[in-house]
């Protein structure tokens, strides 16, 4: 949990302490493949189980005051080409404060060059909109 909170920007850490009625709802949004979606042994699906719900009751912990929306957009079997195709439908339309992308797995299976152009579609959208991504890879 501490290398996701310090790979957050301070203002949007600092938006989690806001108190109502200042306060505002922050969206995470997880994209990727089946392992951010609760996938650990298929066909379990353990959502709750999952890095996203982990994440998203870590910072919730440590900022009781936030209201956060916790939303994946994650699908099965999907690597980053076709995550990189439905990108700004599925992910931007939710309006994220951060992105967490999580390919890298079923990435493995596809020509190097064509995954780094879609980690670097999906990249450069959410800069050009300023919300931080956070690239998450295998364990």
């Amino acid at each position: 949990m501490a290398s996701t909170q310090s790979s957050l920007p301070e203002d949007l850490l600092g938006a989690m302490d806001m108190k109502w009625p200042k306060n505002r709802t922050i969206n995470l949004v997880f994209h990727g493949h089946s392992i951010p979606s609760g996938y650990q042994k298929t066909p379990d699906v353990r959502t709750f189980e999952s890095h996203p719900q982990l994440v998203f009751q870590g910072l919730k912990n440590k900022h009781p005051f936030a209201v956060m929306n916790c939303i994946v957009t994650a699908i099965g079997g999907e690597d980053s080409i076709a995550g990189a195709a439905r990108f700004e439908k599925d992910v931007l339309c939710h309006q994220p404060d951060v992105i967490f992308i999580d390919y890298a797995l079923n990435d493995r299976r596809r020509p190097l060059d064509e995954v780094e152009a879609a980690w670097k579609s999906m990249i450069q959208q959410a800069k050009q909109r300023k919300i931080p991504v956070v690239l998450i890879t295998p364990t």
